[in-house]
């Protein structure tokens, strides 16, 4: 009885770890779903310099969240790129609430942590290839196929 007990248990521990494991990935559904809600980055920091802060600080926090998870939805063929993307949206963010009153150095701060970020640009038109493609979803109308 005890050996029997202990192999449906084993047996329920694995089954339940495949299935944790494969929302580990995502779904092309899910990041479907998701980059539809996912705000540009150009509308989330557009005015920061004088928005009130309080409300900056809601939507950087918002647009983080979002794309965190995107990140989580995404599945394995586009996981890496969307988690550039997802560091290239931490870095922006993080450096407009630093500076919020100050564009130059929002800016500054932006080009120096781009520097670590070297694959960002070329993860950003991965994602918007795979969203239009397998989502109807035009990221970036002026992409020509480069």
């Amino acid at each position: 009885m005890r050996r029997t007990l202990a192999a449906a248990t084993a047996i329920l521990l694995l089954v339940l770890a495949s299935t944790a494991c494969s929302r580990d990935h995502g779904s092309k559904a899910a990041f479907c779903k998701e980059i539809k809600r996912v705000p540009s980055l150009d509308t989330v920091v557009q005015g920061f310099s004088d928005a009130d802060p309080q409300e900056l600080t809601a939507r950087l926090k918002a647009a983080n969240a979002s794309y965190a998870a995107l990140h989580k939805a995404a599945p394995k063929e586009i996981r890496g790129q969307v988690g550039e993307v997802e560091d290239l949206v931490d870095v922006v963010t993080t450096a407009v609430q630093d500076h919020h009153d100050d564009p130059e150095a929002a800016a500054s701060q932006i080009r120096k942590a781009m520097a670590s970020h070297p694959d960002a640009k070329k993860a950003t038109v991965a994602v918007a290839k795979y969203a239009k493609a397998n989502c109807d979803v035009d990221l970036n109308p002026t992409l020509n196929g480069g």
